[in-house]
């Protein structure tokens, strides 16, 4: 989610040992993904849901030219990180997600 790793702190194994594991961390909203073996295109929504991209032409008109470059894959037992949320096929859908 950020562009650089300037910030970085190191800590300790103790430090850390103080802290729970709040589970696994999640792509930002715009990210696009698609599972290992399926030819489906989703998108993380400001939702946090992940909202299937429906064509090509869409996915063009959203991400531009590069719209296929750039992509997560993601094993698809780690779909269970996110609920479905409801397909994308125009721009104006883009933005209500």
């Amino acid at each position: 989610w950020f562009h650089s790793w300037d910030n970085v702190s190191f800590v300790t194994q103790a430090d850390l040992s103080q802290y729970s594991d709040r589970g696994t961390a999640r792509y930002a909203p715009g990210t696009r993904i698609k599972m290992v073996n399926s030819p489906r295109l989703y998108t993380v929504g400001n939702d946090g849901k992940l909202h299937w991209i429906q064509t090509e032409v869409a996915a063009s008109r959203i991400f531009g030219d590069r719209w296929n470059k750039g992509i997560r894959e993601m094993k698809s037992e780690q779909l269970w990180n996110y609920t479905i949320g409801s397909n994308v096929a125009t721009i104006q859908d883009m933005r209500e997600i």
